[in-house]
């Protein structure tokens, strides 16, 4: 081997080393508790000027921006620096920094927080919560090799753990808000009963939709109402999967039952049938996502993992 051979390979040799140590110290860097933290805080931050500038679109236009971004932002996150935590810690601070925002901000005008949040807003920020959520998911349910090892699994059972113990709080809160508290209707108005299926909400928002109408927030509204009981039954089958069937039937039916029948009694909105049963149907979805990533989970891990939550 000649001297000038020697020299290259020891040069290749020395930015080989170099570049491992260069990439180690920034993981290391990442990982460090509040230098994660911070970054969480700046990247939630940027969650929130994206839901503010979104409003310059026309739904559905607005929610693609929306998803566009958040779906972005956790695959660079994942991608860059394999911190499942990192992941969940951004999404759950854009969750607190965005609903904290709206407190303040209806605070500071003298107006109610479900006044601030209303459906449409509070379908958002649900939204941009979810495609972190949702990145986690499809990297943890197709992991094999460096994806899939021990250190890695922790690191999505934490992530996994920290984004549920701060939504399913929220979540329970804002849907309190808007199925009680929000949908007020006019004090003068006397209560509205609907019991005739696809003749209530169906019938106003799906027609609109089929003619291409998105403006006044029908878009969300309708697929709101669909998906508004989706995590529900997603985190119920995840947390409760060993609870008999006949609670799987009776819980949906008498939760979506119980908030239909209190807007009627209390008069705070309108009890209608199709509400009704597009909450059962989200549930259920959420329900059915759960044992469909599982499947995938065992078909992906030839058989050695039944869920996406590791044990």
């Amino acid at each position: 081997m000649t001297k000038s051979n020697k020299k290259r390979q020891s040069g290749d040799a020395r930015r080989r080393g170099r570049n491992r140590r260069m990439n180690k110290s920034f993981s290391e860097w990442a990982g460090m508790p509040a230098i994660r933290t911070l970054i969480a805080m700046v990247l939630g931050l940027l969650m929130l000027i994206t839901l503010q500038s979104s409003d310059s679109f026309l739904s559905p236009m607005q929610e693609i921006v929306i998803l566009a971004v958040g779906l972005l932002v956790a695959i660079a996150i994942l991608l860059g620096t394999r911190d499942y935590v990192l992941c969940a810690l951004t999404y759950t601070f854009s969750l607190l920094i965005m609903v904290a925002f709206y407190l303040l901000t209806a605070y500071s005008n003298g107006r109610s927080l479900s006044f601030a949040l209303s459906f449409e807003r509070s379908f958002q920020i649900g939204l941009i919560w979810a495609c972190g959520y949702i990145i986690m998911i499809c990297f943890r349910l197709f992991s094999k090799g460096r994806w899939d090892t021990y250190k890695m699994r922790l690191s999505f059972k934490a992530g996994f753990h920290l984004s549920a113990a701060v939504f399913v709080p929220v979540y329970i809160v804002l849907l309190i808000m808007l199925f009680v508290s929000q949908r007020q209707v006019n004090m003068y108005e006397s209560r509205s009963l609907n019991l005739i299926p696809f003749q209530g909400a169906f019938a106003i928002y799906w027609p609109e939709l089929l003619g291409g109408n998105f403006r006044h927030g029908i878009f969300i509204q309708f697929f709101g109402n669909l998906l508004i009981f989706t995590p529900l039954g997603y985190f119920f089958s995840v947390y409760f999967s060993g609870v008999r069937r006949a609670i799987w039937i009776a819980f949906p039916i008498f939760l979506a039952g119980l908030i239909e029948f209190s807007q009627y009694a209390l008069n705070t909105g309108k009890s209608d049938i199709d509400d009704f049963w597009m909450n059962v149907l989200g549930f259920y979805f959420g329900v059915g996502v759960v044992r469909l990533l599982g499947y995938i989970r065992y078909k992906v891990s030839s058989g050695k993992e039944k869920s996406i939550l590791p044990k």
